[in-house]
C-alpha cells in the first residue's frame, strides 16, 4: 500500500498478543498503528497524538470508549470497529 493512503489506526485491547497481532497484521499493510491495554491510557494518549482514522476496540473497553469517542467533538466522526475474540 502506498505511503499516502496507510491510516492511523489505534487499537484498545487488554490481551497483549491480540496487540501484537493486530499490530503486526495492520503494519504489515503499510498503516501506523497505535494502542493502549487500558481505556484510561488511551484517554491520556488521545491528548497527545493526531487524530487516528480508525479506532479499533476490544470488547472490555467498548462502552466507555465508545460513549467518551461519541460525545467528543474532536473523536465523534471517527469509525469504530470492536474486537471480538
Amino acid at each position: 500500500m502506498s505511503k499516502d493512503k496507510s491510516l492511523r489506526i489505534f487499537v484498545v485491547e487488554n490481551d497483549h498478543q491480540t496487540r501484537v497481532d493486530l499490530r503486526r497484521f495492520y503494519e504489515g499493510m503499510g498503516h501506523e498503528v497505535l494502542s493502549s491495554a487500558t481505556s484510561a491510557e488511551a484517554l491520556r494518549i488521545l491528548d497527545h497524538i493526531l487524530k487516528p482514522d480508525l479506532f479499533l476496540i476490544g470488547n472490555p473497553f467498548s462502552g466507555e470508549m465508545f460513549s467518551f469517542l461519541s460525545n467528543s467533538e474532536r473523536f465523534r466522526s471517527i469509525p469504530v470497529a470492536s474486537i471480538l475474540r
